[in-house]
Order: structure tokens, then C-alpha cells, then sequence
């Protein structure tokens, strides 16, 4: 080619596919990190939940509230709590 710049189609593909490859690559770094970060959080409510259960100090709304696990979630956990015992 005799053009003041040359243009290489295979180069210029491995270049995309490289960065294609790169960002996906971060996008799914980021996304298992917020997937592990939300699953930790969930299994440390389901676990302070079932503590303030045992103690029986508190109502399933207030253990809902602290713990950011719904209603149903806490129910569910002290029915297992129940039959468990």
C-alpha cells in the first residue's frame, strides 16, 4: 500500500479483540465482586437474624429492620428455628 498511513485490517482486529477481551474482562471482575459483596451480605443478615431469634428479645419486623432481610426471610428463618429445635 502507498497511502500516507496504511491501514492493516488484521492488526486493527486484534487490537479491538483485545480490548474487547480487556473489558469484559474488568466488567466481570466487577461484576463478582458486587455479586460476592451481596452475597456475604445476605448470608451475615441470615446469621444475625438467627441469633436475635434465639433470643427472642425482638419482633420479626424489628430483626427484619436490622438485619435488611425482608419479613417473609425472617419468618421463613424462625420456622426453621422452630422446627430445628
Amino acid at each position: 500500500m502507498n497511502c500516507l498511513t496504511e491501514y492493516d485490517e488484521e492488526a486493527t482486529m486484534r487490537a479491538f479483540r483485545k480490548e474487547g477481551y480487556e473489558d469484559g474482562r474488568a466488567y466481570g471482575y466487577t461484576e463478582g465482586i458486587a455479586t460476592g459483596l451481596a452475597k456475604g451480605k445476605q448470608e451475615k443478615g441470615v446469621e444475625d437474624a438467627r441469633k436475635l431469634l434465639a433470643l427472642n428479645t425482638m419482633s420479626v419486623e424489628q430483626i427484619a429492620y436490622i438485619t435488611e432481610l425482608s419479613i417473609e426471610q425472617v419468618r421463613e428463618l424462625q420456622q426453621q428455628t422452630v422446627v430445628n429445635a
